[in-house]
């Protein structure tokens, strides 16, 4: 079992909103991971990733309409980020197995914070030159 997420300061981008946002998707992932460790898992897990993706799409949406409104020139990289988002996502509910909640949660904890770190960490001054904060 992977080690519960959490937030670190790493992870800002400088952007108070997606800063915000990006806490909750950790948040969201830790209910997830301490769900694993209860009774009903497959019930509770389901629950919440069900609230994990629709918050995604909510933080994602926020993302593009920023980058977009300022023309950011990786907009294409952060867009083909996102959707192979849910496309792994939709990947683990069609074809769920015994370590369905594991997987999941392996996935979850490494994708954002490798997608924070490598991709997003990239227009976090882009969007502070351009008034973002």
């Amino acid at each position: 079992m992977p080690e519960r997420p959490s937030w670190k300061p790493e992870y800002s981008v400088r952007v108070e909103e997606l800063d915000a946002q990006h806490k909750h998707l950790f948040s969201l992932i830790g209910k997830l991971f301490d769900a694993m460790a209860g009774a009903n898992v497959r019930d509770i897990s389901r629950n919440i990733l069900s609230s994990l993706n629709d918050y995604a799409i909510t933080h994602f949406s926020t993302e593009e309409r920023l980058l977009l409104r300022f023309k950011y020139d990786d907009f294409s990289e952060q867009k083909r980020e996102h959707d192979a988002f849910f496309d792994t996502i939709r990947d683990y509910e069609k074809n769920g197995s015994d370590t369905f909640e594991k997987d999941m949660l392996e996935f979850l904890n490494d994708w954002l914070s490798e997608h924070i770190l490598k991709v997003d960490k990239k227009y976090a001054t882009f969007l502070n030159n351009h008034g973002v904060k």
